[in-house]
């Protein structure tokens, strides 16, 4: 890897810096961002509501839920309550991680709400904010970007 070039105005140039190979084959990177991408992007993605509308902006991500306890055989046959329906100290940890922009990824977050629930209802949206700040406060972004939100 060689060392960043800086300029006075931004930083690291992050075309500059080159990381040494993973070993991870180019197609299966290609699959992961694709479906990441359709997470979010995609009508039927599940986590559609946390997408950012606006051009150039878009986030891609995974959705996911840790589970905070065993759910018993008795449950499972009664039926599993919905997870807001719960106590606060039992619901499922709400996981989320991203990277923006979808074409150009320069950042990445990783959200987690304890005891939130799902990932896309819960922590979803505070990676949209997260995302969204990010790429507006970006210094080579043009400063005619606004705030946009969530189409859902």
């Amino acid at each position: 890897m060689r060392p960043a070039e800086l300029t006075e105005e931004t930083g690291p140039d992050p075309a500059a810096v080159q990381f040494a190979p993973m070993g991870v084959k180019p197609n299966h990177v290609k699959l992961v961002r694709k479906g990441m991408r359709r997470v979010v992007n995609d009508p039927d993605g599940t986590a559609y509501g946390a997408r950012i509308s606006q051009s150039g902006m878009e986030m891609a991500g995974k959705t996911g839920s840790a589970q905070v306890r065993h759910i018993s055989m008795a449950e499972h046959l009664a039926g599993v309550r919905k997870n807001e329906n719960l106590p606060w100290d039992i619901r499922d940890q709400a996981l989320f991680i991203a990277f923006a922009p979808v074409g150009q990824p320069r950042y990445a977050c990783a959200v987690v709400v304890e005891h939130g629930g799902g990932g896309a209802k819960v922590a979803g949206p505070v990676a949209h904010d997260i995302m969204i700040e990010c790429q507006l406060r970006n210094p080579i972004r043009p400063p005619k970007a606004s705030r946009p939100t969530s189409a859902s």
